[in-house]
């Protein structure tokens, strides 16, 4: 994992705003920017995204041999696989009319066809940031055929890719109440979608606090974390997730407490979702903004149970995240035995049974714990 900021070092060995870190979370020595770059930075890096070939996309406000001595301006650059420079990729002239004083690099989305898809913002205005979205061309000359909607809004923050190559996007409205935030679909050429539009208001998604964070999946369907208006005229918060054309899915939900502030959702493969934000304790429960959540968990089930013929038995068991269960274990289907405790995953967990191979024959339960 690549992270990106204001920073010297990392566990006292000198990084220059960029470092690498092992799954685990460890500090990854091996990866260096080359020390001729290292030299030429002046300022810190604001936002780091990796493009589908492996090259490094670094924006922010500093200087570069190319630039002038001692000018500070809004940059993107790119570093290949040795992490020095790619000279191939110049976005100054595109970046150009971008630049200035409060400005800053707000969002990077690589597309997978290499095409960048860029935010610049405005910071501070009388009303909250303004965000201005382009598209740069993979040797980062500004691509001219993608002409989003900008005027009537204080921006468009991309959000994700659909498997169909349309943009999801949060666009962002202004006023001295606050800002709010609704969801719009952008095709190639940066038009907007009419007919997803029209099914978010009929279904009353947008306004204040309706669209906090988003989210695209893997098969293009969106977590939003907001608020809903029910038909009775109560307002429900939580995790919830439309279709790829906008329709809200009855069977996905998740409700929340009204105090979280969630900056950040991150869909994973299992299913399972990351939250992130302002929020310190889950279910009674300290957990510091972030917490891995399940929607719709899936019944407790033993999927499979196989024996070796040493006499090893291991059983697979389907579970929910955060539960608790209590494996027993019989001989004759009247006395029980407790056989160890499973915590739950959101995951296939494979448990053994040691005393398996000194029964000749053995049967199993497995039951949630305090029910």
């Amino acid at each position: 994992m690549l992270v990106a900021g204001g920073f010297e070092e990392i566990n006292g060995v000198p990084r220059h705003g960029m470092a690498r870190l092992e799954a685990d979370g460890t500090f990854d020595p091996d990866f260096d920017v080359s020390p001729s770059l290292l030299g030429s930075l002046v300022g810190d890096t604001s936002t780091l995204a990796v493009q589908a070939d492996g090259r490094i996309l670094l924006g922010g406000s500093f200087s570069i041999p190319a630039d002038m001595e001692g000018m500070k301006s809004l940059t993107l650059i790119r570093l290949v696989a040795d992490v020095t420079l790619d000279t191939s990729f110049d976005a100054r002239n595109a970046l150009l009319p971008y630049s200035g004083w409060h400005r800053a690099i707000a969002s990077l989305l690589p597309q997978p066809d290499g095409k960048i898809l860029f935010v610049s913002g405005v910071y501070p205005t009388t009303r909250g940031p303004i965000f201005h979205l382009f598209r740069l061309n993979s040797d980062g000359s500004l691509d001219v055929g993608f002409e989003p909607p900008q005027a009537s809004n204080d921006g468009i923050l991309p959000v994700g890719l659909q498997p169909d190559g349309e943009l999801i996007a949060v666009e962002t409205f202004g006023s001295k109440g606050g800002v709010s935030k609704s969801l719009v679909r952008l095709g190639g050429d940066g038009l907007e979608d009419e007919s997803f539009t029209h099914a978010l208001e009929n279904q009353r998604i947008g306004g204040f606090g309706s669209v906090e964070v988003a989210a695209v999946q893997s098969d293009g369907k969106i977590l939003i974390v907001g608020k809903r208006l029910l038909e009775d005229g109560s307002t429900w918060s939580g995790l919830f997730r439309l279709a790829q054309n906008g329709v809200c899915d009855p069977d996905y939900e998740l409700e929340l407490p009204p105090d979280w502030r969630v900056t950040t959702i991150l869909p994973l493969s299992n299913g399972l979702v990351i939250l992130a934000g302002d929020f310190q304790f889950v279910n009674g429960q300290p957990h510091a903004g972030i917490v891995r959540v399940q929607v719709n968990a899936p019944p407790l089930e033993v999927k499979s149970i196989t024996r070796s013929p040493d006499g090893q038995v291991r059983l697979g068991l389907a579970t929910e995240l955060g539960k608790t269960y209590q494996l027993q274990t019989s001989v004759d289907l009247v006395n029980w035995v407790f056989g160890g405790t499973v915590n739950g995953t959101g995951e296939m967990i494979a448990v053994e049974d040691a005393e398996a191979p000194h029964a000749p024959r053995r049967f199993y339960r497995v039951a949630e714990t305090g029910r």
